[in-house]
C-alpha cells in the first residue's frame, strides 16, 4: 500500500522532519549540514512524504519558501528573461529525493504532482543540476515547466532554472 502525506512543517513530528532530512541528505544533491537543512525544512510551506507499507519512507519533496535574496540571485545568475519579475515566484519546488532502489518507478513524479496540486495557480520555480536528466524530463515534459535563462554555476556544477506560471 502507498501513502502520500503532505503537511506544513509545523504539523510534522520531529521524527518526520528527521527522516525527511536524512533522505534528502542521502540523495547527495544538497550541500548543507543536517542542522541547516532541518532549519530550512522547518521554513518550507509544504513537505511531502511517500511511504510504501513494507519499506517505509521511500521519497520526499517540498514546496520551499526561499529568501528573496536567494531567489533573485538564482534568476540573475541564470540570466533569466524573467529576472525583473522574480519576486512573483514566491515558492520553489525542491528537495525531491527518492531512495535508491525505488528510483525510476514514478515516485518522484507522484510526489511532485501531489505538491503542485496543492499550490495550483501560483507561480513556482525549480532548479536542478544540468546532469539530472530525470528531473529535467519530469519538469519539462511531464509538469509543463519551461527553462528560463541559461545554465549557471552553482557550487561545483551547472544548474538550470525552470519556471511554471
Amino acid at each position: 500500500m502507498i501513502v502520500i502525506k503532505i503537511k506544513a512543517p509545523i504539523e510534522c513530528l520531529s521524527e518526520e522532519i528527521d527522516r525527511f532530512v536524512k533522505l534528502v541528505g542521502e540523495a547527495g544533491q544538497i550541500e548543507l549540514s543536517k542542522q541547516e537543512l532541518k532549519r530550512r525544512a522547518a521554513r518550507a510551506e509544504l513537505l511531502a512524504f511517500f511511504y510504501e507499507t513494507l519499506d517505509g519512507l521511500v521519497g520526499v519533496g517540498a514546496i520551499k519558501v526561499p529568501k528573496s535574496t536567494h531567489r533573485d540571485e538564482v534568476f540573475r545568475k541564470a540570466k533569466s528573461e524573467l529576472e525583473s519579475q522574480s519576486k512573483l515566484y514566491e515558492i520553489e519546488l525542491g528537495w525531491i529525493a527518492v531512495r535508491i532502489g525505488f528510483q525510476n518507478k514514478g515516485i518522484g513524479r507522484t510526489i511532485v504532482s501531489a505538491l503542485l496540486e496543492r499550490v495550483k495557480g501560483r507561480k513556482i520555480y525549480a532548479t536542478t543540476h544540468d546532469d539530472n536528466a530525470g528531473m529535467i524530463h519530469l519538469l519539462q515534459c511531464t509538469l509543463a515547466f519551461h527553462q528560463s535563462g541559461e545554465p549557471y554555476k552553482c557550487r561545483q556544477k551547472k544548474c538550470l532554472l525552470f519556471v511554471k506560471n
